[in-house]
């Protein structure tokens, strides 16, 4: 009943309460009380017992092997725990049942140091546990706090052990017995004198279970937001989504006006054939500055454009005034100006490049560099195009601005592509146990768009699996923040490991040890870990401890 009792609590409650709880516990005491009472029944005798020593004896290991298995294998995490104590206590009373049998003679058994064990094993038992308390409180190395709980279990054990066993009348029993005396009295003093947290303790946790809730909610909220923009973003994609053929026809459909000399003239059929919301303007003997009046002619008739096509500089060496004046007229309309083939002065066309350059919306067409490729295109002066050349001259234009908005929306698509991205990895995921809960109103408040992954006890190995499975998905933020209680705090190792899963990510660990670790991508906040800013359990903050953290967590993210 004890062991039903025990195992439906364990399911039912919390393991701490299911540990510590006398009732729920009873099960191994009385399945200690059961053995003493059989061994008394069949006088130190197991009833059911192979008759050969050495069987006997290699039940008796196998027993032994699998005990310190469990102890190494099931921690308290396991799903497993309740189970395997449950096993444990059964192992146990069976090694004790063959321990009896085997050993009852051996002289080993008669061994100083095994008897001396033996005689103070129930003091241990009483005392291993408020020892294992005191020195956990205190900054010693581990293996140094390991031989001293060990060390210091067995001087009190003994001390207790023999204040009971020597001679009444001896004067060292009554020394001892007064120490042990005055430790319970001082002990009892303290019990009944400390300030009761209870209060406090329950108000902390009130406020945990609320802000986890809170998490819980507000995870929910940022997953399904998240959902959403994904999908508006995706939608949003499709949209500006443009096949080639589809940004030609856009080029196509361009109200376009074109300026020209002779060169141009011949050509304006094959341009209005391309560009049908076209408006083309051509003259032989045309020059640069006196084009600014034609396109302010047309403009004045209210004829619309998106671009200019400006074909001049054969017939006279513009000077900057010049050209100045006709990009006034073009306002923020991208001009296509050719290359004049042939012109009076050879430095125009080096000149016109020069002078794009001062501007964003200047794009030189070098019409002068495809025709050299193709002499059959001009006449034998070198500047006017033949019949052959009209065609190929009109789709050197079109191309050449097919290209320009082309590149351009490639370049735009990526821009917002690299943005989304960025917004999308700019954001902040905190990882971490209580302490994360505990400061989570403060922060979200701060971080509206941040994704919290937090768990009361969010262990080592369980961070591990969830960093590797969202970097295999590729769910990481570019930033990410570890807040864990000091208790629970990783070693300088386990971090590296963790930094070499995330790469090139910005992290940010708080720590209230002295944590070092060279990477520029690691930034370390030290906490001072303040009596102030922790309750008596050393785990849950006190409001100047939230206050606190808060303040230097934010000013260590945002800077």
């Amino acid at each position: 009943i004890g062991t039903v009792y025990f195992y439906n609590n364990s399911l039912n409650k919390n393991m701490m309460f299911t540990y510590y709880d006398t009732i729920s516990r009873l099960f191994s005491f009385t399945f200690g009380v059961t053995l003493g009472l059989y061994h008394i029944k069949n006088h130190y005798e197991i009833k059911f017992k192979p008759n050969n020593k050495v069987i006997m004896f290699i039940i008796f290991m196998i027993y032994l092997i699998a005990l310190c298995t469990l102890f190494f294998i099931i921690t308290s995490t396991s799903k497993f725990f309740a189970i395997a104590m449950i096993i444990t206590t059964i192992i146990t009373v069976r090694l004790i049942d063959y321990a009896t049998l085997l050993f009852r003679n051996n002289v080993v058994i008669n061994n100083g140091i095994f008897n001396f064990i033996s005689d103070i094993s129930y003091e241990i038992y009483l005392v291993q546990y408020p020892v294992i308390f005191f020195m956990n409180q205190l900054k010693i190395n581990n293996i140094l706090r390991l031989i001293s709980i060990i060390l210091i279990t067995i001087f009190i054990s003994w001390i207790i052990h023999i204040s009971i066993k020597i001679s009444k009348k001896h004067k060292i029993r009554f020394l001892l017995q007064f120490l042990v005396f005055a430790f319970v009295i001082y002990g009892g003093y303290k019990y009944i004198t400390m300030k009761n947290y209870t209060k406090e303790i329950n108000n902390i946790k009130n406020v945990l279970n609320d802000n986890e809730k809170l998490m819980k909610q507000k995870q929910e909220e940022y997953n399904k937001r998240k959902k959403e923009k994904e999908e508006e973003w995706n939608e949003y994609v499709k949209s500006i989504n443009k096949t080639p053929e589809e940004i030609l026809e856009y080029v196509t459909n361009l109200k376009v006006i074109g300026i020209g000399d002779s060169i141009m003239q011949n050509a304006i059929p094959g341009l209005y054939e391309e560009f049908p919301n076209g408006y083309f303007d051509a003259k032989v003997s045309r020059s640069t500055c006196a084009s600014y009046e034609v396109l302010k002619s047309i403009k004045d008739k209210g004829v619309e454009s998106d671009i200019l096509i400006f074909n001049l500089g054969t017939n006279d060496t513009p000077n900057r005034t010049c050209k100045d004046n006709l990009m006034s007229l073009a306002g923020d309309n991208k001009v296509f100006w050719l290359t004049a083939t042939h012109p009076d002065d050879e430095t125009s066309n080096s000149e016109l490049v020069k002078y794009a350059k001062d501007f964003n919306n200047i794009y030189v067409l070098d019409w002068v560099e495809a025709a050299k490729k193709h002499p059959e295109y001009l006449y034998s002066d070198e500047t006017h195009l033949k019949p052959e050349g009209l065609d190929p001259y009109v789709k050197f234009i079109k191309n050449e601005i097919y290209k320009v908005y082309l590149e351009e929306y490639n370049k735009n698509k990526d821009d917002i592509i690299n943005k989304h991205e960025k917004e999308e990895k700019d954001n902040i995921t905190f990882y971490g146990d209580q302490l994360l809960i505990n400061i989570f109103e403060s922060l979200e408040k701060e971080f509206t768009d941040a994704k919290f992954e937090a768990k009361k006890d969010l262990k080592y190995n369980n961070l591990l699996t969830k960093l590797k499975d969202d970097t295999k998905n590729n769910k990481l933020s570019d930033k990410l923040v570890f807040v864990f209680n000091k208790d629970n705090s990783f070693t300088k190792k386990q971090y590296e490991k963790i930094i070499n899963i995330l790469k090139d990510k910005n992290i940010y660990i708080i720590t209230f040890n002295s944590l070092k670790i060279n990477n520029d991508k690691i930034k370390i906040i030290k906490i001072k870990n303040d009596k102030s800013f922790f309750f008596k359990d050393n785990i849950n903050l006190t409001n100047k401890g939230k206050n606190n953290l808060t303040k230097e967590l934010i000013s260590a993210i945002k800077n």
